[in-house]
């Protein structure tokens, strides 16, 4: 039994209930993911490779797959996480968010995006649309692995346009075609996004590059832009994410070197701040500025 709790342009989402054991009353709560007609099987297949080849604390843990009605030919079931996705919190400025709170996803986003690495996976979709909460909203797992990718040791990808790619998460080098006409995605892509998910989180959720298209942005980075630095983000913190905008993707930092910096910035913040509400902003109406005018310039 399950009702709809999504619908998107190429999927619905339900919440139902799963019995393991037929014998036994017990049930555990499901996510499943109805693909519509518009789909491509064989990318499906792909995910749900992925999904089955991870198993992780912070990743949604994948329980199956089947084959369902005419409209809804492949159905990738999950497990349930109660409190949504992280977008969406972020945006309710009821929701209580400290800064303990903001440090405590980020390293569970680490754990996740160090273990995919690792795996030689790269996800191409990190967002905090794609980050889900549990029912206390201590727990954060990634999710949406539709335009993840296994890559090989080159750790390259190179992919034709894809109307689909999130474009305001990915890097310059991504949205710039090559002389082939193809777009380049590596490893040090996920690292950009990981930094445009930091500053989703201090600016809890507002539109980020104030909504500018795909020209625009191009235009924008080219010039040495980037977001500027949320008014609740240790600087320290936003010298990091600098550095994962790096327009050259092999001076941006891997995920482990990652990981210890920024526990490092976690560990200089006084016990008693890390109780302050990181609170949603609504004078932050553009979002970006350039370099010269930001606070801090990465050397």
């Amino acid at each position: 039994m399950y009702v709809i709790s999504i619908t998107g342009v190429s999927s619905d989402v339900h919440h139902g209930t799963y019995k393991k054991d037929l014998t036994k009353p017990e049930t555990i709560q499901i996510a499943i993911k109805s693909l519509k007609l518009s789909y491509n099987k064989a990318e499906t297949l792909k995910e749900i490779k992925l999904l089955n080849s991870c198993k992780h604390s912070n990743i949604v843990t994948f329980i199956g797959w089947m084959e369902s009605s005419e409209s809804h030919p492949i159905c990738i079931i999950t497990e349930f996480m109660a409190s949504g996705d992280l977008a969406t919190y972020l945006s309710k400025p009821d929701n209580l968010l400290l800064l303990s709170t903001t440090f405590s996803y980020i390293f569970q986003v680490l754990d996740a995006m160090i273990y995919l690495s690792h795996k030689h996976i790269l996800h191409r979709d990190l967002a905090a649309r794609n980050c889900l909460l549990n029912e206390n909203y201590k727990i954060l797992k990634i999710n949406d692995f539709g335009l993840s990718r296994e890559m090989d040791m080159n750790y390259e990808y190179i992919s034709e346009e894809n109307p689909r790619l999130p474009f305001r998460w990915l890097p310059l080098e991504a949205l710039l075609p090559t002389s082939s006409q193809y777009k380049i995605f590596t490893f040090k892509g996920d690292i950009w996004s990981f930094g445009i998910l930091i500053w989703e989180i201090f600016e809890r959720g507002t539109n980020l590059y104030n909504g500018l298209n795909l020209p625009d942005l191009i235009s924008f980075l080219q010039k040495g832009q980037r977001l500027s630095c949320p008014k609740q983000c240790p600087i320290e913190l936003y010298t990091i994410m600098l550095e994962c905008w790096d327009e050259n993707p092999e001076n941006r930092p891997i995920f482990d070197v990652l990981q210890n910096v920024i526990k490092e910035v976690y560990g200089q913040i006084e016990p008693d701040k890390l109780d302050i509400p990181v609170k949603l902003d609504d004078s932050l109406d553009e979002g970006y500025e350039s370099p010269s005018q930001s606070i801090l310039q990465i050397s």
